[in-house]
């Protein structure tokens, strides 16, 4: 379908026009390719002591590729599954009353009420999710490197466009991340021309701000709203100017870059720094030293409690691109984030 599509019709001088066409388009022709169906799964809820002992023993004896008990065993549980059903169909025709009647239906089909925090404001939730520097606002640095926008080839987008993880959840776009890795040969011409008039303009499209923020729950806290980590899903095409954005800032921090630091960088993760503090300990108990001290520290809220002017004027002291740096001042401007609670949605204004 993408092959045979004329392209040039979708171009605009308006970068929110050709943006908001294009994206549509693509949403209507992927629930064309590949409608969408609710299918309701009938769980097995009716379960018995003597019926999880079976599945474990029948799992057991597949582990062991033992077929014959593995069968013995599967019409064991069959005779089991029957006679619950068989009980279960006794009970519900004893009812007398129409709640209790229902009350089993939902221990069946486990349909059970939403139970909601009411000790949770989401005012603030929504505040400690957003940053807010208000109070902390710090001038730019001047003296910018007022250098041209480099152009993004067709390479560079397709590559990013491959790069794109499946197992990602789908983003307020409506466009799961599947459509653009397949698809990257044929739109990576469009999209390196729309990426690049973004950068140019240091203007991020109205449909690609949108965000979902998940409280996923995490250890318990003193504070009510830190026990929640927010995990941001984004458009797969927003993913994908931040990977272009990665590649000419490498060059420019490589030299500023701690030799300590592991994290968010090509090729390194938390089992280099175990391995260095391994080695750092065999090194001194080799010296003939007894025992080494070790203190780990961890910072709450180290990317949201820092200011971003503080992080941007970092930037221009390593003499990044200036467009790199108006385009990051243009994400602190996104307004209309979405924060999803649970089964509740809230539309908050981001505080820059």
């Amino acid at each position: 379908m993408f092959h045979l599509t004329n392209w040039e019709l979708f171009t605009d001088d308006s970068l929110e026009n050709t943006t908001d066409v294009v994206t549509c388009y693509l949403k209507v022709c992927f629930d064309i390719c590949f409608p969408t169906e609710t299918i309701f799964v009938s769980f097995d809820r009716l379960t018995s002591t003597q019926l999880k002992r079976l599945r474990r023993m029948k799992e057991r004896m597949y582990k062991e590729k033992n077929s014959n008990e593995g069968r013995k065993l599967n019409g064991l549980m069959n005779l089991e599954i029957r006679r619950l059903n068989y009980m279960f169909t006794e009970k519900l025709l004893s009812c007398k009353n129409s709640p209790s009647m229902w009350k089993l239906f939902k221990e069946l089909t486990g349909d059970r009420q939403f139970r909601s925090d009411n000790q949770l404001n989401v005012c603030d939730l929504n505040k400690s999710f957003v940053c807010q520097s208000s109070n902390v606002m710090l001038p730019l640095s001047t003296g910018l490197n007022n250098s041209c926008v480099p152009t993004f080839t067709e390479t560079d987008v397709r590559g990013c466009l491959l790069s794109l993880n499946l197992s990602r959840c789908l983003g307020p776009d409506g466009i799961p991340n599947i459509l653009p890795k397949t698809c990257a040969d044929v739109l990576c011409h469009l999209f390196t021309t729309i990426f690049n008039k973004s950068f140019s303009s240091n203007l991020i499209p109205k449909m690609w701000r949108e965000m979902k923020i998940l409280p996923v729950p995490k250890k318990a806290s003193g504070d009510k709203n830190v026990k929640f980590r927010p995990i941001t899903i984004t458009s797969p095409f927003l993913k994908t100017m931040e990977k272009l954005l990665i590649l000419p800032i490498q060059p420019a921090i490589k030299d500023h870059i701690e030799p300590y630091q592991f994290a968010y960088r090509h090729k390194k993760s938390t089992l280099n720094a175990v391995n260095v503090l391994h080695h750092y300990i065999v090194f001194n108990l080799e010296k003939g030293k007894k025992y080494v001290r070790c203190a780990f520290l961890d910072y709450t809220s180290a990317f949201d409690s820092i200011p971003r002017q503080r992080l941007l004027n970092k930037l221009i002291s390593v003499n990044t691109d200036s467009w790199i740096t108006n385009w990051l001042c243009s994400i602190s401007l996104w307004k209309g984030t979405v924060h999803c609670v649970w089964r509740k949605v809230f539309r908050v204004s981001t505080v820059s």
